[in-house]
């Protein structure tokens, strides 16, 4: 059973134990891999999120948070994920004001879910 605290922790830590048993099978160099494309297509979608925002365009928006969501879910970022699934319903309800009263801490959140990815890749590298 998980502490209290968890739900407050960035990742869930099972959930990428699992992801670096299954997919990267137990190899460090496979797991880092994945935990950099993911950081890089992270920053690159949340980019192209606020900017189609700041143009206004709620479509693109919408299409950005789904991509944000799923693969936030997949490394266990649960609090990310639901962040952007709250965006991508937003978007499709043209709610522009609720989307750009979140934003910022859709960015601090995303800082923090790096921040324990990069713990991870530490650990990783001291592995190797």
């Amino acid at each position: 059973m998980a502490a209290a605290n968890d739900r407050y922790h960035p990742i869930n830590m099972e959930t990428l134990r699992d992801l670096e048993e299954t997919v990267a099978i137990g190899i460090p160099e496979i797991m880092l891999d994945l935990l950099n494309t993911f950081t890089v297509d992270c920053n690159e979608t949340f980019r192209v999120l606020r900017q189609a925002l700041n143009e206004e365009d709620l479509k693109l928006v919408e299409i950005n948070a789904h991509a944000l969501k799923s693969s936030s879910a997949t490394f266990g970022a649960e609090q990310l994920s639901s962040m952007f699934a709250y965006i991508e319903l937003a978007a499709r309800d043209k709610k522009l004001t609720e989307i750009r009263a979140m934003i910022e801490d859709v960015s601090q959140k995303i800082e923090e879910v790096h921040s324990v990815l990069n713990a991870e890749r530490e650990r990783l590298t001291v592995t190797r």
